[in-house]
């Protein structure tokens, strides 16, 4: 019979010891999960996480952490600060650049330009 995580709801497989979803641990002991919910660049700054999607990483092996284009390999704190500071602005202004917010405006031009009609060529244009 199929369990759920007390947490979070998410169905637990059967001989799961930690959610995947929320990293509840049957042990109370949290799991180090990334938070994958949000996809957000891992880069803090003044007690700020940056709030662009985090989808590179220095690992191999899909551990994380996960940067924003704009942090990933940036050396200086100052600039790194200052590109918090644009993804806050970038937020509050009403744009989303949460992965979730990425994947679906992709998802809806795609299929927008499957549905859109196709040209037809007349004679003479080339």
């Amino acid at each position: 019979m199929p369990r759920d995580c007390p947490e979070c709801g998410n169905p637990l497989p059967p001989k799961a010891t930690q959610c995947a979803g929320c990293g509840y641990s049957a042990s109370g002991k949290s799991g180090g999960v990334v938070d994958h919910s949000r996809m957000r660049c891992e880069w803090m700054s003044a007690g700020e996480r940056c709030r662009y999607a985090g989808s590179i990483s220095p690992a191999t092996l899909g551990s994380g952490p996960w940067y924003c284009r704009e942090h990933f390999g940036c050396p200086d704190m100052t600039e790194g600060a200052a590109i918090v500071a644009r993804s806050t602005a970038a937020i509050t202004s009403g744009a989303s650049y949460s992965g979730e917010a990425i994947r679906d405006a992709a998802r809806r031009a795609f299929v927008a330009s499957r549905q859109a009609p196709a040209l037809e060529r007349q004679p003479g244009d080339d």
